[in-house]
Order: structure tokens, then C-alpha cells, then sequence
């Protein structure tokens, strides 16, 4: 799950109830994987835009560091989770 685009632009983040599924798992870790898998992408973009490179094809470099910040604030979050009803 990652909060509404809007709120990473701020600090305290909206209840988990507002936030977005971006994808569902079979388990806790294949979402941790694949969490760990597109950080990596995105740390490897955002270091290519700190270096003057472009970002990756049809990014633009305000997409490419929103996505950083979605990507970082993105939580692997059990679908019987309390704070989901708050």
C-alpha cells in the first residue's frame, strides 16, 4: 500500500484507510521483496538524475522522484490489519 501522492509532499501521512493497494501478495515477504526490488530501481534513477543522466523512458524527472517518495512510504500491510477500518 502507498499513501495518496498528495500526502508524501507533507509530513504526517493520512491513516492507512486512505491510503492506495497498489499491489496484493501471496505472502509478507514477496510483497517485502518486491518492495526491496523497485527501491533498488528507484535509488538507481534518482542516483542517475543526481548525476545529470536522464531519468528511465517515459519518466520525466518530477515522476521519477514523486515515485521515490511513494516507493519509500509504501508499507507491506496484512489485508486483516485493525488501522485499515480507522
Amino acid at each position: 500500500m502507498a499513501p495518496p501522492a498528495k500526502s508524501v509532499l507533507i509530513p504526517q501521512p493520512p491513516p492507512l484507510s486512505e491510503w492506495n493497494v497498489i499491489q496484493s501478495f501471496d505472502s509478507a515477504g514477496d510483497c517485502q521483496d518486491t518492495k526491496e526490488r523497485d527501491q533498488q530501481t528507484s535509488d538507481k534513477e534518482v542516483a542517475d538524475l543526481d548525476n545529470g543522466l536522464g531519468p528511465l523512458p517515459g519518466h520525466n524527472e518530477y515522476q521519477a522522484r514523486l515515485a521515490d517518495r511513494l516507493i519509500r512510504s509504501a508499507q507491506c500491510i496484512a489485508t486483516d490489519d485493525p488501522r485499515l477500518s480507522k
